[in-house]
């Protein structure tokens, strides 16, 4: 059997799921992993080959069997599955790159609510999809060097190694453009904070000499201003109204020249 062939490191290897995608040559053998990621409905998966490569042909472990399989055609066969599973890599990210391009438009026009979320959700994913690209392209990189220009499918593998690279920079691309919807976002909400803070600021600078001169005339002690007239509260409002509106006045004309300077 062939797995008895193999060194037991390297059975090990082929048995774990989780090992990176890496081509690893030995005297009798080399072992070929391609470990790429895969949209199972909503969720991102990992699927991972496992192949030994050998002169006269290629096996691929099934995980349901748990031993190798010999694998019909040989490196065609080979280069048949890894094809398979690229394109699925290539359907995937087109999926997150319509992801990306709706919550941008979303969010420029304000129609967006839970952007947190969404924008985490597409960062992890993305950046996941990022790491598992670097060492799938070593790895073909690899089994491209072992089967030499002259192999009828060396230029099927440089294909398959292009459409991973093509995946890595179409990741990078969409890892920028969500930090710029980021500081987008962040820009909003302090421009938010900053009117808040602003209206909170205005309120105050009307309302406080207003509940001073309240206060003034609420301390209830003898010889207080309109204390004995009977139309001493009319006066009180007449001064609140008069430095109400003194205070708007003056607001107004620092808000104009402010936002004049700034058109300027």
């Amino acid at each position: 059997m062939m797995n008895e062939r193999l060194n037991d490191l390297h059975y090990e290897d082929v048995r774990n799921t989780d090992h990176p995608s890496i081509l690893t040559r030995h005297d009798r053998y080399s072992l070929f992993i391609l470990r790429l990621p895969l949209v199972d409905g909503e969720r991102l998966d990992v699927a991972s080959r496992r192949f030994v490569l050998v002169d006269d042909g290629a096996y691929r472990y099934d995980d349901g069997a748990d031993d190798l399989m010999e694998v019909s055609g040989g490196i065609a066969g080979v280069y048949t599955l890894a094809d398979e599973q690229t394109d699925g890599v290539m359907r995937s990210m087109e999926r997150y790159v319509k992801w990306v391009g709706e919550l941008e438009e979303r969010i420029f026009s304000g129609e967006i609510k839970e952007f947190m979320t969404e924008w985490f959700e597409l960062k992890k994913d993305i950046n996941r999809i990022e790491r598992l690209m670097v060492p799938a392209v070593d790895a073909v990189d690899g089994l491209m060097r072992y089967l030499g220009r002259e192999n009828p499918h060396y230029v099927g593998f440089h294909d398959i190694r292009e459409h991973l690279e093509r995946t890595a920079r179409f990741c990078q691309l969409n890892i920028n453009k969500l930090d710029g919807l980021y500081d987008f976002h962040t820009s909003l909400l302090n421009e938010k904070t900053n009117r808040t803070v602003y209206m909170l600021a205005i309120i105050s600078a009307i309302f406080l000499p207003l509940n001073f001169i309240v206060s003034f005339f609420g301390i209830n002690t003898g010889g207080l201003f309109w204390a004995d007239d009977a139309k001493g509260t009319l006066r009180v409002v007449a001064l609140l109204g008069v430095v109400a509106g003194t205070i708007g006045l003056l607001l107004w004309v620092f808000r104009s020249r402010v936002f004049n300077r700034e058109e300027s």
